[in-house]
């Protein structure tokens, strides 16, 4: 299984509930993706960095959004027209 992880890191404990959700879908098997963009915040974790979100959104098979309703909404949206599932996780108030 390949998840993309959609993290909005301007919600508070975002980062962490991210590298928590990464790391156990690897140790489960899943190749975890991300936007090239999240790369500096991720470095040295085992993550596919994608520079196109278009490309990301094809290739992958789960879309994970990390944030708030808001990210959640978002996301869910791009995800729809990929025809992908969405499992979010709500970080927010």
């Amino acid at each position: 299984m390949k998840a993309a992880i959609l993290p909005n890191l301007t919600k508070r404990d975002a980062k962490m509930r991210t590298t928590i959700i990464a790391n156990r879908l690897t140790q489960l098997g899943a190749r975890v993706m991300m936007h090239a963009a999240m790369k500096p915040y991720f470095a040295g974790a085992d993550i596919l960095f994608y520079n196109d979100l278009e490309d990301l959104l094809i290739d992958c098979d789960v879309v994970i959004p990390v944030g708030g309703d808001g990210t959640i909404i978002h996301t869910a949206r791009q995800a729809a027209e990929k025809g992908k599932p969405v499992l979010g996780i709500n970080v927010g108030r």
